[in-house]
């Protein structure tokens, strides 16, 4: 058999193991192995046989998978202090330092608002040893407990919607959640 036609053989094999049914997901072809004699006949009839020519495809293997980033990841937080109200509850969360956006403090203050209701106020601090300054009465702290507290302090909720960035995050404008 011609060359060409040994190759046409195997080009017709790989499109035929390749060829899929057009549906995403994960596909995995194989083809099995094809061996070809070749007989050839010579002058006064004789007939000669040459060695058996085997092609082996390879095997493919497709793999397709597609995978959504988090449109909005989620920063870890902790709950470090919740205190029961009449109206909700007030809930001190920290986080661990890090630089983080306002989308971030945004993100995590939705994200206790629809676990942990009834909720009216929120704080989202970096540091969990101010939670009783960001719970203490303004007029009890010091200039440097104020300090301090404005150093690590990074919003709070109020009235169960409108968000106040604070300290580092004090020049983002309040966002009304929920709209």
């Amino acid at each position: 058999m011609p060359r060409w036609r040994v190759l046409t053989s195997v080009a017709l094999l790989v499109v035929a193991a390749c060829s899929g049914d057009g549906e995403g997901g994960t596909t995995t072809t194989a083809a099995e192995d094809a061996s070809t004699t070749t007989t050839t006949t010579g002058p006064a009839g004789t007939t000669s046989s040459s060695p058996a020519t085997t092609v082996r495809p390879t095997t493919t293997t497709s793999t397709t998978s597609t995978t959504f980033p988090d449109e909005d990841p989620i920063p870890d937080y902790q709950i470090e202090a919740r205190l029961t109200g009449d109206a909700g509850d007030t809930v001190v969360v920290s986080l661990l330092p890090a630089p983080y956006s306002d989308l971030d403090i945004e993100n995590v203050v939705s994200d206790v608002l629809q676990r942990f209701a009834p909720i009216v106020t929120v704080h989202v601090v970096d540091d969990a040893a101010i939670v009783d300054l960001v719970l203490a009465d303004e007029a009890t702290l010091t200039a440097e407990q104020v300090a301090s507290r404005d150093a690590h302090y990074y919003a709070r909720l109020e009235e169960g919607f409108r968000l106040v960035f604070e300290g580092p995050f004090a020049a983002f404008p309040q966002v009304v959640l929920g709209s």
